[in-house]
């Protein structure tokens, strides 16, 4: 059963990127402030924000000091990419996006999906069968796209979506 009120709040802003500019001249890392008259009115609900899944697992993962497997891992297919054997294949199916944090959120991502697990030593880590990024990577790349943003517009929020 489809929303009405959700189907012209996508078609409102639609007409709005549309009637204000090419895909070129759109601004990907203030959309919320592009948009913001059009969103203005909308509860959190009524707004679709592009999303990124298993956000601490990009490329920027191979700079963390673990390529270890996550002891604790979740994830029903864990069992099986260990037996690949070759870290780069392990890599390859453990990584989920291609862009870094600060890229990510400059590209329009609004919204991040986070899991987090302790190494049980000292520090938390993304994880995704191998471990990602750090909890502190993951902040640094917001903080720096938070800074960079507040110079200029203010109109833009993150969501964080954690669990383990």
């Amino acid at each position: 059963l489809l929303n009405m009120s959700l189907i012209n709040t996508i078609l409102s802003l639609l007409i709005a990127v549309t009637t204000r500019g090419t895909s070129s001249s759109y601004p990907f890392s203030t959309w919320m402030n592009f948009l913001s008259e059009e969103i203005s009115t909308k509860t959190i609900f009524e707004i679709i924000f592009p999303g990124a899944n298993k956000a601490g697992m990009s490329f920027e993962w191979e700079q963390s000091p673990s390529t270890t497997f996550s002891p604790i891992a979740n994830d029903d297919f864990a069992p099986d990419l260990q037996t690949l054997g070759n870290i780069e294949l392990q890599k390859d199916w453990a990584q989920r996006q291609n862009l870094g944090m600060y890229e990510m959120l400059m590209n329009g991502i609004r919204v991040l999906d986070l899991e987090f697990e302790f190494d049980g030593v000292d520090e938390y880590y993304a994880h995704n069968g191998l471990y990602g990024l750090t909890i502190n990577q993951v902040l640094d790349g917001i903080y720096d796209f938070l800074v960079e943003e507040i110079n200029n517009v203010q109109n833009e929020i993150i969501i964080m979506y954690l669990n383990d």
